[in-house]
Order: C-alpha cells, then structure tokens, then sequence
C-alpha cells in the first residue's frame, strides 16, 4: 500500500465499518468535567460524523476510552492526523497503539488485538506515512508500533 494521503484514507474507510457506535465511550477519566465533555462529544456519534475539530480537542482521550470505543474512534483521529494541521494528534494515535511492557501491556493488547487484517494494515499505512513525515531523524515510538502491526 502507498502511502499518500487519499490511499490511507480509502482504506481506513474501507477496513473501519460505520456501524453504530459503542454504549459505552469512557472507562475513566482524570475528572469528570472531562469524562463528560468526552462523553458528550463520542457517544452517539459514528465515528464518521465525528468533526476534525472535536478530534484536535480531545486527542490525548485515545487512553481513556473503552477498548470498544478505542477501536470505533481510532479511524476519527487517523482522519484528522492525515489532514496535516497537528501533529499532536498523530502523537496520541501512535502513543495509544505502541507496544508497551508489564501491566500496560494486556491494556494495551486488549485494545489492540481485535483489529481486523484489513484494520491492522490501515494502521501499519498511517504509521509508515507518519514515520516518513517525521523525515531523516524518524520516529522511534512510531516505528515501535509499525512492528506492531506488520
């Protein structure tokens, strides 16, 4: 797969069904002021309807969301990464997907191993486009997670 902007796109739209979004988007938070602002910006919502602007507003929640909630939204913030306007989102996409050791790992498993093949390579393409766009000096944790997902 080519790495360029509407290839990744088409085929996170393809691997990522727009099926009804998860009952429960949270499953902790630092406050419940965030709990509810994260709350009253997902859930209901497919994750397709989901705006750039909510994404950029709430990118470092990827952690606080269920596992099911995870995988729903992760292709919102993939989306909103690909338009280039902050980095930071691509930052909490790939701190969220990078492999991690002791207890953090089945954390980290259980988001992450239920991924489709198709799911997992539309990762893999905006990771390999990320590491590319970090240039000659790459992206250590970006590159950790692509492995993740070969």
């Amino acid at each position: 797969m080519t790495n360029d902007k509407a290839t990744i796109e088409a085929a996170v739209r393809a691997a990522f069904p727009d099926g009804a979004p998860p009952k429960e988007v949270v499953q902790s938070a630092k406050n419940d002021a965030e709990r509810a602002s994260v709350k009253t910006a997902l859930s209901g919502h497919r994750w397709t309807a989901v705006k750039h602007e909510i994404v950029r507003k709430h990118r470092d929640v990827l952690p606080l969301l269920t596992a099911e909630a995870f995988r729903y939204y992760l292709p919102a913030w993939i989306l909103t990464a690909l338009e280039g306007k902050d980095d930071d989102v691509a930052d909490a996409i790939v701190n969220a997907v990078k492999p991690r050791e002791g207890e953090l790992d089945t954390f980290h498993k259980e988001r992450t191993s239920p991924f489709t093949p198709a799911q997992r390579s539309a990762i893999a393409a905006f990771l390999d486009a990320a590491i590319l766009r970090a240039g000659k000096d790459g992206w250590p944790d970006a590159t950790a997670a692509r492995r993740h997902f070969a």
